[in-house]
């Protein structure tokens, strides 16, 4: 997927959205078994189209969003979703995206890097809870390319 910024509008009520486009299903091969475990989404992955499967990973990461979001999981938070498109609020300020945890200069041990260490290990508690709840997401990895930092805290990329 690729991600825009655009400029605050209606729908974004009063913020920035982030533009999140998925262009080719061929980027993740295995995206088939997350959605066909999935009581929301009754037709089989792989017997639908290329641009329909798009469109499914689309909705499926926006519903996602929002059961994370509504969790208290922190993630950016959803506004819609469109075909392949899912709209979300921007994370950043003056069109610029708010940092990655690899973009930081953090000293291991510090003040700062164990308040992110330990938002990181939260948010991930929160994904393991979910998926003991049955709600099916995809964590992210624990990866510094996973996580942004916003506001002073650690956002969490999760996927569907």
């Amino acid at each position: 997927a690729v991600v825009y910024h655009a400029d605050k509008g209606e729908e974004g009520g009063g913020f920035d959205i982030a533009v999140k486009v998925f262009k080719r299903i061929k980027e993740f091969r295995g995206r088939g078994q997350y959605v066909d475990g999935d009581p929301r989404y009754s037709s089989s992955f792989k017997n639908i189209g290329s641009r329909e499967q798009l469109e499914l990973w689309a909705e499926k990461e926006y519903r996602n969003l929002v059961r994370a979001n509504r969790a208290g999981v922190p993630v950016p938070t959803p506004i819609m979703h469109e075909e392949n498109i899912v709209f979300m609020r921007f994370l950043g300020s003056d069109g610029w995206p708010a940092p990655q945890l690899r973009e930081l200069h953090l000293r291991p041990g510090s003040k700062r890097w164990t308040t992110l260490y330990l938002q990181v290990i939260e948010a991930m508690k929160w994904c393991v809870f979910l998926v003991m709840l049955g709600v099916h997401v995809f964590c992210p990895l624990l990866s510094f390319y996973a996580f942004a930092v916003y506001t002073k805290r650690v956002v969490s990329f999760m996927e569907t």
